[in-house]
């Protein structure tokens, strides 16, 4: 009987053992735990209307979304790259996303085009949205996160249609 209690202690020393070595490799093993060098900022001068109405909108369709992490900014953007060279979100995790848009192409938009840009590079770089490419069954882009840029006018008359997919 003396045996088999020594056996019985023996294992429950194993098992804590094991469960303390297992949660030491758990909380280390996520490489950038939490950033805790990490300090969070904002700039976005000169957008804080898009980024408030990005806000505003996500709230409206159940989403709500707080922006506090970014950079937006002028810059040279690749003209062959995505949006066709007017913007790109571009940040690694653990660091401040930071969205680069061409001066040219924000220079020659129209409002709506304006917003469209900014939500879609929002869409990347705090939805953390990948593309979605395609048209849908009215003839237009399924999605703002088509990769290519939606015209202003096109934007205006299906923006709750937009948004609806963006934040849901």
């Amino acid at each position: 009987m003396l045996e088999i209690r020594v056996k019985i202690k023996a294992f429950k020393n194993l098992r804590m053992v094991l469960v303390v070595i297992t949660a030491t490799i758990s909380l280390s093993a996520c490489g950038k735990a939490a950033s805790s060098d990490h300090v969070a900022k904002l700039e976005i001068a000169g957008f804080e209307t898009y980024v408030t109405a990005f806000e505003t909108q996500a709230a409206q369709y159940g989403s709500p979304v707080q922006v506090s992490d970014l950079v937006i900014q002028f810059g040279q953007v690749d003209a062959q790259g995505e949006t066709g060279g007017r913007g790109v979100c571009e940040g690694a995790s653990g660091e401040t996303p930071v969205i680069t848009l061409s001066q040219a192409a924000w220079n020659s938009s129209t409002e709506a085009e304006k917003e469209e840009l900014v939500f879609h590079e929002l869409g990347h770089c705090v939805l953390h949205k990948a593309h979605e490419a395609g048209i849908n069954s009215d003839g237009i882009p399924k999605s703002l996160m088509n990769p290519a840029k939606i015209d202003g006018a096109v934007y205006s008359q299906f923006k709750g249609y937009y948004l609806s997919k963006l934040f849901n």
